[in-house]
């Protein structure tokens, strides 16, 4: 039986928040609340609505980092500590913990992990399902040792280190800061440098570590998920609209909404799933300016959300080379990380276009921000 522990709120509402989620409720924290500042327009994790900003704090409110990306956990666990709000570790009651072992704030071990005695955990860390950290060890900030990956007796681990699922670190290693260790792979020496260590034993395979990567995947990450936002409030505004509304123009030199939604379906569909994905390129680009209501709005957001959702998982396979490759697309030379930012800027411009539109027709409110209104 779990004793009641009051409201947790999680910071993140992706994967890894909701195996947090799911340990927390065994544990006994109710009710949760999770928190993302990218959350989708009436987004619901696990039957929770997803808030995008923190709720005012009362009595017995206690928060939880759940960003996956280590880097990323660490800014929240800074974030939160700035602003005098107390941290919550969530300790799964079929996880056992030795003797004498630390578990510090902001920490995550989950079902049927085992810390061992006089071990100590640092800030933000994971410790997964099943996984082992055996006795004496040290773990520094916002490391994860991943599913039913195994850390022997008095090893060290740096800030940041990632242990892929099933992975060894034998006893009395020291790993240095940012090492990623993938999946399967055995330590059996001492590492000092940051990079990615694969293998039987590890040997490195490149330099891409705890800070780089954070960096890359966190672009890639506000890419994505701000291109989903965009494109749910466009389909907030149509839902408002009648098909006059949405085709209708004040002159011959204005665009429709509707022209407006076939021109970022063409952009998307250039820049990303040509340009950086390698399709083939069919745009016309004069057809989505002429074009005079022949379609349908419903129609029109369902291609566009289907466009912004094949390039969305063109964006999330770019590793950090392939984000620095140069490509050629309409007369411009970019990298395509550029390409990925014009798309994200060009996509944020044309929706506001369309908000201020929204507003005009209709006369009220589209409540986007509305989590930021004086209560």
């Amino acid at each position: 039986m779990s004793t009641r522990q009051g409201m947790l709120v999680l910071l993140s509402c992706g994967g890894h928040a909701r195996s947090v989620a799911d340990v927390a409720l065994t544990a006994g924290f109710e009710p949760l609340c999770f928190v993302d500042e990218q959350a989708r327009d009436g987004e619901i994790s696990l039957g929770v609505p997803v808030q995008r900003g923190l709720p005012p704090h009362t009595s017995g409110l206690v928060y939880m980092p759940c960003a996956g990306n280590n880097q990323r956990r660490l800014e929240q666990i800074r974030q939160l500590t700035e602003a005098g709000l107390p941290l919550a570790s969530v300790i799964s009651p079929r996880a056992s913990i030795g003797h004498g072992a630390v578990v510090s704030p902001g920490c995550f071990v989950g079902h049927h992990a085992h810390i061992g005695p006089q071990a100590r955990i640092g800030a933000g860390c994971i410790v997964n399902t099943a996984a082992v950290v055996e006795h004496d060890c040290v773990l520094g900030e916002c490391c994860h040792v991943s599913v039913h990956s195994s850390v022997a007796g008095r090893s060290r681990l740096g800030e940041g280190v990632f242990v892929g699922a099933g992975a060894v670190v034998i006893d009395n290693v020291s790993v240095a800061d940012g090492v990623i260790v993938g999946a399967g792979g055995v330590v059996v020496a001492d590492i000092e440098e940051p990079g990615t260590y694969v293998g039987v034993p590890v040997r490195k395979v490149g330099d891409v570590s705890f800070e780089s990567l954070s960096c890359e995947s966190e672009f890639v990450r506000v890419a994505v998920a701000t291109l989903e936002q965009l494109c749910g409030r466009i389909e907030v505004c149509v839902g408002k609209l009648t098909p006059d509304q949405v085709w209708g123009r004040g002159g011959e030199n204005q665009n429709a909404i509707g022209n407006l939604l076939l021109h970022l379906s063409g952009n998307v569909r250039q820049w990303i799933l040509s340009a950086v994905g390698g399709a083939k390129d069919i745009r016309e680009r004069d057809q989505e300016f002429s074009a005079r209501g022949s379609i349908d709005p419903a129609e029109l957001v369902a291609r566009l959300k289907a466009t912004v959702q094949e390039a969305e998982e063109v964006i999330r396979r770019l590793s950090g080379n392939q984000l620095m490759e140069r490509i050629s697309v309409q007369g411009y030379h970019v990298t395509k990380l550029e390409a990925v930012f014009h798309v994200v800027e060009h996509f944020s411009g044309h929706t506001f276009q369309i908000i201020f539109a929204t507003k005009l027709l209709t006369g009220g409110d589209l409540g986007f921000y509305a989590h930021l209104a004086s209560k």
